[in-house]
């Protein structure tokens, strides 16, 4: 969840954060930092469930001792690393970058950056789906059934027109 601007809503992200766990009963772990790479990192890869690092310096910190998989990489990576002896973030952080992109790749290098708040990751929304629907109001009372089903005729071939346009300027 994004954020941004919410805090006189809730106060600080301790205070909702702590809302939340409570909400999901703690099924859930919640780990609030200022990048989308650093928060879920923290909220699969930090030994605890709640974990609120809302500023650059907080969150450096606590990813320094999360596991490289964290940072979102494929396991044949974390496996060479591994090799190498660097296991955690902070191993990695020792390493200067332009070789580790050498030797590992760029989307390494740009995962640690996107973690680390160094390059903008955003967020892709998923669009809820169209709605397709009509309505008829009657005036009370209703006798017949046949004004009923009429009804109902006119509107599926209304509704079923409706998306015939609708695919055909789709395209």
């Amino acid at each position: 969840i994004d954020l941004t601007g919410t805090e006189r809503l809730h106060g600080d992200f301790a205070t909702l954060s702590t809302q939340l766990a409570a909400l999901f009963r703690h099924t859930a772990r919640i780990a609030v930092a200022p990048t989308v790479g650093g928060a879920w990192a923290l909220s699969r890869y930090h030994p605890t469930s709640l974990n609120v690092s809302p500023s650059l310096p907080a969150l450096h910190d606590a990813l320094h001792h999360l596991p490289t998989i964290a940072l979102r990489i494929d396991p044949a990576t974390v496996a060479c690393l591994a090799d190498i002896g660097v296991y955690t973030i902070g191993d990695l952080l020792t390493l200067p970058r332009h070789t580790v992109a050498q030797r590992f790749g760029k989307f390494l290098v740009y995962r640690l950056h996107q973690a680390l708040g160094n390059l903008e990751e955003r967020l892709h929304t998923v669009e809820a789906p169209s709605r397709y629907e009509r309505s008829k109001i009657f005036e009370p009372p209703l006798t017949h059934r046949y004004a009923i089903t009429h009804a109902i005729e006119h509107l599926f071939r209304d509704l079923v027109s409706d998306l015939h346009r609708r695919s055909i300027t789709a395209k």
